[in-house]
């Protein structure tokens, strides 16, 4: 993803804010180190890509991201109200015209960008 690429920067945002609110947005990726502090043994970690949209040509995850694309559409504007303007110091205008510039590249099949996600279980003995 290019650096000036507006979905970078909400990412990079999004993780500035939750940081600042005192909640980490970015500890799915700690949480089998996590689960090893808090005793679980036999730990698993799936790592998954989720593409953003419908850019990839497998069905499987063209639907994947269409479903992702959707579910993050439709809460990302209220979640980047809250957030920034509660704890970056941003106007709901300047929250406004930034979603719609995230917005217009999440739509664009041509970014072919995708979340790491994970999947991580373990056994408490």
């Amino acid at each position: 993803m290019r650096p000036d690429c507006a979905i970078k920067r909400w990412s990079d945002l999004m993780v500035e804010a939750g940081e600042k609110s005192g909640f980490n947005l970015s500890a799915c990726g700690r949480a089998g180190d996590m689960m090893h502090e808090a005793g679980f043994a036999d730990i698993v970690r799936i790592p998954y890509k989720w593409p953003i949209n419908e850019w990839p040509r497998e069905p499987k995850w063209k639907e994947v991201g269409r479903r992702t694309a959707i579910n993050f559409r439709e809460g990302m504007s209220a979640i980047m109200m809250a957030l920034f303007t509660r704890f970056m110091g941003w106007t709901k205008q300047q929250v406004e015209e930034f979603s719609a510039q995230v917005d217009k590249e999440w739509q664009d099949t041509r970014v072919h960008a995708y979340f790491c996600i994970w999947v991580t279980y373990g056994r408490k003995p």
